[in-house]
């Protein structure tokens, strides 16, 4: 069964009180001749102090009741303080009376506290490790982020380089071009000479037989940026080889001149014509060679700027693609006069077409390089625009790393905080 209530045993007493004192009173009033009735007011005082006894042993009790119940919880709630927090502690109170609520509601209160401190730990450590774990990754990826920005330097600035030599490489190779028209031209008029000799000689050139050599193709155009930056190198080395090729050629016209002025000389009179021309052929192979010589200077320098120009490309762009064969050179010479002025006609001809290829051949390199600058100069571009994109976004990881390490900091105060608490 439920307790009296303080409320209702401080009523009932105080009530009882009031009541013991209202009838003193009563009696006290109710005579008419106190002095005549000495015993009755006696009797009157001692109710009177038995009253204020009793009212004050009720007083007392309650007050008792009151004050232990009340001590209980606030010494508990003491304790909890002064221990830094412990919220195991629980205040005892065996009555069903108001403070026995009291006592049962801060029960339920620490429960609660104790409860939610125990995961207020938890998320604490979560939140701590979870932002040592963001910390560490905005500072790998600051760290990441710089490198990348600094790569992307270098790039740029090996891109402007590339731009300047490829621009050089144009000119030089528009230069070698002009000096192959050059030879073209000059091959065509010793070819019309030799053959204008050929037909005059005519009646006694039934011994002369022309051997043919193929020439292949200078090279292929690029199949694209890669292919024409592996294949730079490469046909600097196939123009050496033309240029090697020409002087070759230069070489044997001259020794067949000298075999022709030789033999022009053993015919006497008839072969004074064929002297003449095997003079003028010995002047042009002299020229033709000198010639090669200015080109394949010209070559050796193009051919440095492009090694440069292939080595930037060698991580990305890989080894050059396989050489074009050779020129094939003339196998036989003249056997006489007639024969040798015959296969000079034909050499000297196929010389002329092969100028001509090699003439087609530079103006597809130089094509070919102006496509590489163009394309080169569009990189760069790109490399720059992603340089400052790098740049904006290392100065927004070192702020997400700023903000994580004051994330950390928080983290580790709000533990130590929580940490004091024993759940």
């Amino acid at each position: 069964m439920r307790d009296m209530t303080l409320g209702r045993k401080l009523t009932i007493g105080y009530a009882a009180m009031v009541v013991l004192l209202a009838a003193g009173f009563m009696l006290l009033l109710a005579g008419t001749d106190l002095t005549s009735h000495s015993g009755t007011f006696i009797m009157i005082i001692v109710i009177f102090l038995l009253i204020i006894v009793a009212g004050g042993w009720g007083l007392k009790w309650l007050t008792g009741n009151l004050t232990a119940a009340i001590g209980n919880v606030t010494a508990t709630l003491r304790n909890i303080a002064s221990s830094g927090g412990d919220l195991t502690r629980r205040i005892h109170i065996q009555s069903t009376d108001e403070m026995g609520d009291l006592a049962n509601a801060a029960n339920q209160m620490l429960d609660g506290l104790q409860k939610m401190m125990k995961e207020l730990k938890d998320s604490t450590a979560e939140l701590a490790a979870s932002a040592i774990l963001l910390k560490q990754g905005t500072e790998e990826n600051a760290r990441v982020s710089s490198e990348v920005s600094k790569a992307v330097e270098r790039v740029a600035s090996g891109s402007e380089t590339q731009v300047a030599q490829t621009q050089e490489i144009s000119a030089t190779m528009q230069e070698t071009l002009d000096g192959l028209n050059q030879v073209a031209g000059t091959t065509t008029t010793v070819s019309d000479a030799a053959q204008t000799t050929v037909k005059r000689a005519a009646a006694g050139s039934e011994l002369l037989q022309s051997t043919s050599t193929e020439i292949d193709q200078v090279g292929k155009a690029f199949r694209s940026l890669q292919e024409v930056v592996r294949g730079l190198n490469h046909k600097s080395e196939q123009v050496r080889e033309v240029i090697g090729y020409i002087s070759e050629v230069a070489n044997q016209t001259n020794l067949l001149a000298l075999n022709a002025a030789i033999e022009a000389a053993r015919a006497g009179e008839h072969g004074r014509g064929f002297a003449v021309v095997a003079s003028e052929i010995r002047k042009l192979a002299d020229q033709t060679q000198q010639s090669a010589v200015q080109i394949g200077d010209t070559i050796g320098t193009m051919s440095g700027d492009i090694v440069q120009v292939a080595t930037m490309f060698e991580q990305s762009a890989g080894q050059v693609f396989a050489a074009v064969e050779g020129m094939q050179n003339a196998e036989e010479t003249f056997r006489d006069i007639v024969d040798h002025v015959g296969q000079l006609s034909s050499n000297i001809t196929e010389v002329a077409a092969s100028v001509e290829q090699m003439s087609a051949g530079g103006s597809n390199v130089v094509r070919s390089i102006q496509d590489i600058s163009r394309i080169t100069e569009e990189t760069a571009s790109f490399t720059e625009q992603v340089s400052a994109m790098t740049e904006e976004q290392l100065s927004s990881t070192d702020e997400m790393a700023r903000t994580a390490d004051n994330l950390s900091s928080m983290a580790s105060r709000l533990k130590g905080l929580v940490g004091n608490f024993k759940a």
